[in-house]
């Protein structure tokens, strides 16, 4: 990819109008990400506990 000015880039490379729109757009992937991680805590947590409440039913 090559930008207006000349310069050759050889990987993926995004590209803001200023750093501040850089910076919203990361902190916009960061919350996103937590949200992520959150969700996928709550969804192992939830079958963890599934998993003790048969086996205890199990052993009743």
């Amino acid at each position: 990819m090559t930008d207006p000015n000349g310069n050759v880039f050889h990987q993926s490379t995004i590209c803001w109008q200023s750093h501040q729109s850089a910076r919203r757009y990361a902190q916009k992937f960061i919350d996103w990400y937590i949200k992520l991680e959150v969700r996928h805590q709550d969804r192992d947590d939830a079958v963890s506990g599934m998993r003790l409440y048969s086996e205890a039913a199990a052993q009743d």
